[in-house]
């Protein structure tokens, strides 16, 4: 779906369910699956390094990323999946991660983050491992009751130690985060 497509869909999605209960707005979302693909969609774009080639810095898309963010934690499993895999790991600026906190924290259980950030701290990617590596501290270091079990804490460690063993490799700006990077 292109980026116009989609906040076509989210823009008439936003008009038809403005008026609507909360209730309501998840019946129509159920109704109309293309929604949940515009909402990954539109994340995608908005959120990752394509943003700098299809997103107008001019236009005003506020309602429309409140409003996917809103629905992130009303999509069904694969959609979440597919945001967390093409949106939230790629995020082209981590400053961001602050904005999508609480939408993440009410979408993810911490074993999903957890066991995402293990995974792409081994990626071969710097921006996965970037994000893999900010990601703890915006979810999970502020203090609040969403917390990773000892297992996961465990093997995060142990891919960040991984990493810290092969830091002269490893592109600058993830060194600089590995360097940061504290898991309690």
């Amino acid at each position: 779906m292109s980026f116009d497509e989609a906040t076509a869909k989210l823009g008439a999605f936003y008009d038809l369910v403005a008026a609507l209960s909360r209730e309501e707005a998840v019946a129509q979302l159920e109704k109309d699956p293309s929604v949940a693909d515009a909402a990954v969609a539109f994340l995608t774009y908005y959120l990752t390094p394509l943003r700098y080639t299809v997103v107008d810095p001019a236009a005003d898309y506020d309602r429309l990323f409140a409003l996917a963010m809103a629905l992130l934690p009303l999509l069904d499993a694969a959609h979440r999946r597919q945001a967390l895999d093409e949106a939230l790991i790629n995020i082209a600026d981590d400053t961001a991660f602050q904005f999508l906190r609480d939408a993440v924290r009410a979408a993810y259980p911490p074993r999903v983050i957890g066991g995402a950030i293990a995974r792409y701290l081994r990626s071969d990617s710097p921006l996965h491992v970037y994000n893999a590596l900010n990601l703890p501290y915006y979810l999970f270091g502020l203090g609040e009751p969403y917390r990773l079990d000892p297992e996961l804490v465990a093997e995060i460690k142990g891919a960040a130690a991984a990493l810290r063993a092969r830091a002269k490799d490893l592109h600058p700006l993830v060194r600089d985060s590995l360097d940061r990077f504290v898991l309690a």
